[in-house]
C-alpha cells in the first residue's frame, strides 16, 4: 500500500505536533485512482459524421501490390537487441529465464545463448548450477570446444574452493593437449594453482620448476603464484626476491612477508615497511591480508596493541584468508587482551565488587590506550560472576564501541557469543543498545528476538512508545501475532490518546497491510477506532480497513466501508471522497454487484472534470455493460 512505503524509520521518535496527519501526508494520485496500472492512451472524444474540424476523417492503407517500405519487416518478437538491453541494465533473472527458452528469441545463435546464460549465472554467484552445466557440455564436446570448457570449469571449481576436483579436470586436459602450444602451458599453470590451494606444498613447487623451466612465463600472476608457492614451501629467500619484481599492492604485502620470514626483516623493520603499503578503500580482501600478516608479524608483546587493532580488525571482516596467514582470530584476540590486562588490573587493583571504581578507571582520561581500557573491559567481564559488575562492565564496553565506531565488535562480543554472555541476563539498557546495533544493520529478526528478552520498558521510558516501538520490531522481525496483540492489549487499556500518538499506532497497521497480515490490522483498527477524536482519522480508519477488507476477499464490506470513508470525507474533502468512491465502486464490482458499481461510477462521471479520468471512469461502465451482456446471452 502507498503508506507502508514511508514506515521503516529506526528509532521510532516521537511525532511533531505540527506535522501533518497521516491523511495529509499519504499521496493520493492525482486521478484519485491510488492502485492504478499502465493503461493505454484513452480518447472517448469521437470522431463524429457532422461537419466540424473533428469530424470522420478516412483511414487510408496500402494495398499489397504498392511496394512496402525499404525498411525490415517489423514483428512482434524478443530478439537479439532483447537479451543485449537485458544484459546491459543487470536484469538478470529475466535474462535467465529467457534464455532458458530455445522458442524465445528464436533466431540467435544457440551457442550464444548458452555463454550468456553461463555469464549470467557467474555474476548471480549460481556456481552450482553453473558447475553442473558446464561439466556436462564439457563431457560432450571435442576439440577447441572442450578445452575451452575445461579451462572454465576447472576455473569455478576453483572459486568455489574445490581444487581436488579442478586439479583432475587440468590434468585430463593436459594429457589431451600437445606441450608446445600455450594452452598446455596453461593448463599447466593452473595445475599449479590447484595443488597449492589444495595444499600440496612439494608437488606444487616441482610443477612450478617444471613450468618455468619449459616455458619462461613472465605474467605478474604467475610469478606472483611462483613467489606463494616458494613461500609456502620454505624457500622464503627465493620467494622475497621473486614477488620483489612485482608492483601491485598484494604482491607488495607477500614481498614484505617473504622477507620477514627469511628473516631478512625485523618485526618492527617488517611491520613499518607494511605499514606504509597503502590499500585501496574498498578492497576488503587485501586489507584483510595485511591485517593477518600484522598479526603474524606483531607477534611480540611490545607489539601487543597493534596487534590487537589488526585482530580487531579481522573480527570484524568477512573474508575468508589464504592458508599460509590464516589466523584463529577470536581466539587470539581474547587472549591478547588478557595478556594486555593482566598488568593494569593487578596495577590499579581493581576489584570486581567495585563497578564504581572499574568505570572510573575505564573513563579515566590518561596515557592507557583505547585498546588497553577495551582489553581490561573485556578480561574483568570474561570474569565477573556479579551481576552489578557486569551490568557496569556491559554497558561502558557497549557505549564505548558504539562511540568507537566499533559496531560489528558488538555483535561479535555479545551475539556471537565471544564473551560467553547470556543474553537473557544483560541490563535492559544493554538489550536496548544491542536492539538498536542490529537495527542499524537490518537484521530485523534478531532485533525482534532480542527485543522479546525483555518483559517491559526500563524506568524513565514512556509505556506507550515503548509498546508500539517493540510492536514495530515484532512484526517486521517475523513475530506479527505476538507485536499485534501487544499493541492491542495496550490500546484497549488507555481511554485516550493524542491525535499525533495515534498516527504513529496507525503506522503498526500498516506494517501489517505492508506484509499481507490484513486481519491482525482490522483487529487493531477496531480497537484503535474508540480513540479517534478527529475527522480525519475516522475517514482514514474506515477507508484503510476497507482497503484490508478487500484483501482478505470480503468486497462487500469492503465497498461500505469504502462508501462510509467517503461520507464522512464530504464535501470539505472532495479528493479524498473521490478516491474512496472510486475504490468503493471497484470493490462492488468484485463483489458482482454490478448495478450499485455503475451507479457510483456514473457519480464520479458527473463530477470529473478530467477528461482522462472521464474516459477510465466511460471504460468501467462500458466494462460492466460487456459482462451485463455476455451473462444474459444464452
Amino acid at each position: 500500500m502507498a503508506a507502508a512505503a514511508l514506515l521503516f524509520a529506526f528509532p521510532l521518535t516521537a511525532a511533531d505536533p505540527q506535522s501533518v496527519p497521516i491523511s495529509d501526508a499519504v499521496s493520493i494520485p492525482a486521478s484519485f485512482e491510488p492502485d492504478t496500472h499502465s493503461t493505454p492512451s484513452l480518447n472517448l472524444n469521437f470522431d463524429t459524421f457532422l461537419k466540424r474540424a473533428d469530424a470522420l476523417k478516412p483511414l487510408t492503407g496500402i494495398n499489397l501490390e504498392e511496394s512496402r517500405r525499404a525498411e525490415p519487416e517489423f514483428l512482434l518478437r524478443l530478439d537479439e537487441q532483447t537479451l543485449f538491453e537485458l544484459q546491459r541494465q543487470k536484469l538478470d533473472e529475466l535474462g535467465l529465464y529467457l534464455l532458458a527458452d530455445p522458442l524465445l528469441a528464436p533466431e540467435s545463435d544457440l551457442r550464444e545463448r548458452q555463454r550468456r546464460r553461463w555469464h549470467l549465472l557467474e555474476r548471480q554467484a549460481q556456481l552450482d548450477q553453473l558447475q553442473n552445466e558446464i561439466a556436462g557440455a564439457f563431457e560432450k564436446a571435442r576439440g577447441a570446444l572442450r578445452v575451452e570448457l575445461g579451462l572454465r570449469l576447472g576455473d569455478i571449481l576453483l572459486r568455489a574452493n574445490k581444487p581436488h576436483e579442478a586439479r583432475k579436470v587440468f590434468e585430463t586436459l593436459a594429457e589431451e593437449v600437445a606441450e608446445d602450444t600455450g594452452i598446455h602451458q596453461q593448463i599447466l599453470e593452473r595445475i599449479v594453482r590447484a595443488d597449492f590451494q589444495e595444499g600440496r606444498y612439494p608437488e606444487a613447487l616441482r610443477a612450478a620448476r617444471d613450468v618455468d623451466i619449459q616455458y619462461s612465463p613472465d605474467q605478474p600472476s604467475w610469478r606472483k603464484l611462483l613467489g606463494l608457492v616458494l613461500l609456502a614451501s620454505g624457500e622464503s629467500a627465493e620467494a622475497a626476491t621473486v614477488l620483489s619484481e612485482l608492483f601491485s599492492v598484494e604482491a607488495r604485502l607477500w614481498g614484505v612477508y617473504a622477507r620477514w620470514t627469511d628473516e631478512t626483516l625485523s618485526s618492527g623493520t617488517a611491520l613499518i615497511e607494511i605499514g606504509k603499503i597503502k590499500i585501496p578503500a574498498d578492497d576488503r580482501r587485501v586489507a584483510a591480508l595485511r591485517s593477518a600478516m600484522i598479526v603474524k608479524l606483531a607477534n611480540a608483546l611490545e607489539f601487543a596493541d597493534t596487534r590487537v587493532l589488526a585482530l580487531e580488525a579481522l573480527v570484524q571482516s568477512a573474508v575468508d584468508l589464504p592458508p599460509l596467514v590464516q589466523v584463529d582470530a577470536p581466539g587470539r584476540l581474547i587472549e591478547t587482551y588478557s595478556a594486555l590486562a593482566e598488568p593494569l588490573i593487578g596495577e590499579a587493583e581493581l576489584l570486581l565488587d567495585n563497578p564504581q571504581g572499574i568505570t572510573g578507571y575505564l573513563n579515566r582520561p590518561d596515557y592507557r590506550s583505547d585498546v588497553r581500557r577495551r582489553a581490561v573491559a573485556v578480561s574483568l567481564l570474561r570474569l565477573a560472576r556479579d551481576r552489578t559488575s557486569s551490568d557496569a562492565i556491559t554497558l561502558w564496553l557497549i557505549e564505548h564501541l558504539i562511540e568507537q565506531g566499533l559496531n560489528r565488535l558488538i555483535t561479535f562480543f555479545f551475539i556471537d557469543g565471544a564473551l560467553g554472555v547470556d543474553l537473557k541476563q544483560l541490563h535492559p539498557e544493554a538489550i536496548m543498545l544491542l536492539v538498536d546495533e542490529t537495527l542499524r544493520v537490518n537484521d530485523l529478526p534478531l532485533a525482534a528476538r532480542l527485543q522479546s528478552l525483555m518483559d517491559g520498558p526500563p524506568a524513565g521510558v514512556d509505556d506507550g512508545a515503548w509498546t508500539v516501538r517493540t510492536a514495530r520490531i515484532l512484526i517486521l522481525g517475523g513475530e506479527a501475532v505476538r507485536g499485534a496483540h501487544q499493541l492491542g492489549e495496550w490500546l484497549a487499556g488507555i481511554q485516550q490518546i493524542t491525535p499525533d500518538s495515534l498516527d504513529r499506532v496507525m503506522q503498526i497497521m500498516f506494517d501489517l497491510q505492508f506484509i499481507g497480515e490484513h486481519r491482525l490490522a482490522l483487529e487493531l483498527f477496531e480497537v484503535a477506532a474508540p480513540l479517534a477524536q478527529t475527522e480525519g482519522h475516522r475517514r482514514e480508519l474506515f477507508f484503510w480497513s476497507a482497503q484490508s477488507f478487500y484483501e482478505i476477499g470480503d468486497f462487500a464490506l469492503s465497498a461500505a466501508y469504502y462508501l462510509e470513508s467517503a461520507r464522512l470525507a464530504g464535501k470539505r474533502n472532495p479528493f479524498w471522497e473521490k478516491s474512496a468512491l472510486y475504490q468503493a465502486a471497484q470493490a462492488l464490482e468484485s463483489a458482482l454487484f454490478y448495478d450499485d458499481a455503475a451507479r457510483v461510477y456514473n457519480r464520479l462521471l458527473g463530477s470529473s472534470p478530467d477528461p482522462k479520468m472521464q474516459a477510465k471512469l466511460r471504460y468501467r461502465l462500458a466494462q460492466i455493460e460487456h459482462i451485463r451482456k455476455r451473462d444474459l446471452s444464452p
